[in-house]
């Protein structure tokens, strides 16, 4: 305390370093002091000191438990650190670090790591051996992958990796059996594995401003999830197995997509609509049927032809399982694409009182229909092919009013027809 001015100039010092020894004698005992008392509690607090290098001296407190190096200047850490093996939590974020010494798995206490904001591309596959680690951070980084490794991390609860480079991410993830929290916004994630949702607890994904184009059919299997956003990405059709998760995801957030199926006019209206959509199309693929009439939706509902080349249960068995009733009656539809053809198991559709002007050719290759009921819409003709549909026993166009004549030979195909209305047109 009495020590009013060190002269130390000129010196080849190890310790402290030249950073420290540049700010003067007040510095130097403030440095000095600060790892004299790490060794009594076990708590080495060098944040914003400047430093350009990793202090070696530090390598020497083996009974340090936490350490923080953050707001530094350091591009390295030396392999020497892997003789501190009894720190528990680590902090080294707001660095330039490139790159980490393989030694630092040797950390093998490690509860907590901080790596956020260095400029890191990899990390090596030595971090598998952080097998008690709760929680991992290493956001605002350039990290390409994560390492398969992190498969051992069996008590991790909690992974931070937004703004990096990631494309993907290892299939071991789903190995994790603790694993709540997935941090991963602005990225550059194109998919998800599998194996993601088969993490047994997961409960929150944060994945907005990523590049993902599609979400896996396993996330059905995601029961405990009650958070997901994935603002800002490329996705355009949703796995109706996510309706599984109708009673536990409370958040569902999917503004700045080009999301096709569901339609618009439900996922915009938010996560119960969107979400008992999807579960509607599920209970279709068991039932045979898709009744989906009143929901005030203006686009058809492509999710339906799912139905066609989708197993009706997880068992893996394939074969023809288009839905046999459908009703979308009392909507706003405009518009019935040529999707509607690739339901050759179609018997009944009813697509009564919406707006529809416009009906697909495609219609036709609905051979097995036996019921159509368009009446109510804005037809203003009818579609050829529809003289292909020979099943047919009832055919309802009434209250079209433009509707001038049915198709050529459509009275010499459709032979069978018992209830014809064609009133008000």
């Amino acid at each position: 305390d009495n020590l009013s001015q060190l002269m130390v100039a000129q010196n080849k010092l190890e310790t402290p370093p030249p950073e420290i020894v540049a700010e003067g004698t007040q510095a130097i005992m403030v440095y000095m002091r600060t790892l004299k008392e790490a060794e009594m509690y076990k708590r080495l607090d060098l944040r914003e000191m400047g430093l350009a290098f990793f202090p070696r001296e530090i390598c020497v407190l083996t009974m340090l438990i936490e350490l923080s190096l953050a707001s530094n200047e350091m591009r390295t850490i030396p392999p020497d650190i892997g003789l501190l093996t009894n720190v528990t939590k680590l902090k080294v974020a707001d660095n330039i670090l490139v790159q980490l010494p393989k030694e630092i798995g040797d950390l093998v206490q490690l509860l907590y790591v901080d790596l956020s904001q260095n400029e890191l591309q990899y990390l090596p596959n030595e971090v598998g051996k952080w097998h008690k680690i709760i929680r991992f951070k290493a956001d605002e980084n350039s990290l390409r992958e994560l390492p398969a490794s992190i498969s051992s991390w069996q008590d991790c609860v909690e992974i931070e990796v937004q703004e990096n480079a990631l494309r993907t991410l290892p299939r071991s993830i789903g190995l994790l059996a603790k694993l709540k929290k997935l941090v991963l916004n602005d990225c550059e994630l194109s998919t998800f594995p599998d194996e993601l949702f088969h993490a047994p607890v997961l409960e929150l994904v944060h994945a907005d401003g990523n590049q993902l184009q599609e979400l896996p059919a396993s996330i059905g299997r995601a029961s405990r999830l009650n958070t997901l956003t994935l603002s800002s990405n490329k996705i355009r059709r949703l796995p109706i197995e996510i309706g599984k998760l109708r009673k536990n995801l409370k958040e569902l957030k999917l503004d700045g997509n080009p999301i096709q199926a569901p339609p618009r006019d439900v996922w915009t209206k938010g996560t119960v609509p969107t979400l008992e959509f999807c579960q509607h199309v599920l209970t279709a693929r068991k039932k045979l049927e898709f009744i989906y009439n009143d929901r005030d939706i203006g686009t058809y509902p492509i999710d339906i032809e799912l139905l066609v080349d989708r197993p009706p249960s997880d068992d893996g068995q394939q074969g023809p399982y288009g839905a046999r009733k459908v009703d979308l009656s009392k909507n706003r539809i405009r518009r019935i694409p040529e999707n509607i053809g690739a339901n050759l198991q179609l018997e009944v559709l009813n697509l009564s009182n919406n707006l529809i002007a416009q009906l697909d050719e495609a219609i036709g290759m609905c051979s097995n229909l036996l019921d159509l009921d368009l009446s109510n819409n804005e037809l203003p003709l009818l579609a050829n092919r529809i003289a292909g549909l020979t099943c047919l026993t009832a055919f309802k166009v009434q209250g079209n009013k433009n509707i001038p004549k049915f198709p050529d030979d459509f009275f010499n195909n459709v032979i069978d027809l018992v209830v014809l209305d064609a009133e008000d047109n």
